[in-house]
């Protein structure tokens, strides 16, 4: 089940970051922004034969599924003009992206770039290069008369506010509190549930249709009538325990986690399984803050394994600054069993 980026959200912290103490600052927030990176490549064959304009097939952005995009290039007062667009269903999503076209020449390199130095939320129409330069033989643009474009795109997935919880008015910041406790309430009683979630000896009663509307995961399980989580209406888990999956259950239903900051390390694969994109960021953000000397190499180890790409960054700056004690701790034989993690730390201290 597709749906769209998430709206701009906020997550209340529980206690002030080390970094906060360490500037003395007297009022904080941290802005993340969530991004996603594409690439597409569009070869057009017998150039020279084609007319004023011309589309190329439609494609989809991985992380957003809902939206369909394609290239379109016109030859325009002696330019070529080049615009990346949204099809109709998508355009009453305002996804704010960031595009680069290049043209390939005839030796697989980059010959000739734009790239747009603002994030965008409509389409605008690029001029690429002059007919000139592109049909200049010496540029090698066009080899066998065959133009190649490659578009990297970047689109900002989710922008999430982190402040303190005692910041302003929550009951007006916080317009869904109702609608959240309300559901809440639903997961405590288990009223109405349709299916359970059986972890160990513990069970947890819950409802089909708000998991498919908060992870699409849960959304495949039971939009399929041949997988037997939806046939017996039984979700059994061997791989967390019930603390980790009754905290996943309570995010779900209310889009808080109060246990984070103490379950942040075993929240994050949870969150990664069932992509739980909101709760694997706040999991990032605690980890990231309580990183220190002796959390590093654990902390480099489960972001590697989820994909928590920021999170392994931070990590790995933080080996790098201080390697010559993290050598010296018992986390670093660990290290050992990952030997492509281990290549990458030397390869981050050696190369930044």
């Amino acid at each position: 089940m597709a749906s769209a980026p998430p709206l701009d959200d906020t997550i209340y912290a529980t206690t002030t970051p080390l970094e906060v103490k360490a500037t003395g600052a007297e009022a904080w927030h941290c802005t993340r922004v969530k991004l996603t990176k594409f690439r597409y490549m569009w070869k057009i064959e017998n150039f020279s034969f084609l007319k004023s304009q011309r589309t190329s097939p439609e494609f989809i952005i991985k992380d957003i599924p809902i939206a369909k995009w394609k290239l379109h290039i016109l030859e325009e007062d002696s330019y070529l003009f080049i615009k990346l667009l949204k099809n109709p269903c998508g355009d009453h999503l305002r996804i704010r992206h960031q595009f680069e076209a290049s043209i390939i020449n005839a030796d697989g390199k980059v010959g000739c770039r734009y790239a747009s130095d603002v994030m965008l939320s409509d389409v605008i129409s690029i001029r690429l290069i002059s007919m000139d330069d592109l049909l200049d033989t010496s540029r090698g643009l066009l080899p066998l008369d065959a133009l190649t474009i490659v578009c990297d795109i970047t689109a900002i997935l989710d922008t999430i506010d982190i402040v303190p919880r005692k910041i302003g008015d929550v009951s007006i910041i916080d317009s869904n509190r109702q609608q959240r406790e309300d559901l809440s309430q639903l997961l405590e009683t288990g009223k109405f549930s349709d299916v359970t979630f059986v972890v160990a000896n513990k069970e947890f009663k819950a409802h089909k249709a708000i998991l498919t509307v908060r992870s699409e995961v849960f959304a495949a399980m039971f939009d399929h009538e041949g997988m037997d989580e939806n046939k017996k209406n039984r979700v059994e888990i061997s791989d967390f325990e019930p603390t980790v999956i009754q905290e996943m259950l309570t995010f779900i239903y209310s889009n808080r986690s109060p246990n984070v900051d103490e379950m942040a390390a075993d929240l994050l694969p949870v969150a990664d399984k069932y992509a739980l994109h909101k709760l694997k960021i706040m999991c990032e953000f605690v980890l990231h803050r309580d990183l220190r000397v002796d959390t590093a190499i654990e902390t480099l180890i489960l972001a590697d394994r989820h994909g928590a790409a920021q999170l392994r960054e931070q990590a790995l700056s933080v080996i790098k600054e201080n390697i010559s004690a993290i050598i010296k701790t018992d986390a670093w034989q660990n290290i050992c069993q990952y030997p492509h993690l281990v290549t990458e730390i030397v390869s981050f201290i050696a190369c930044t």
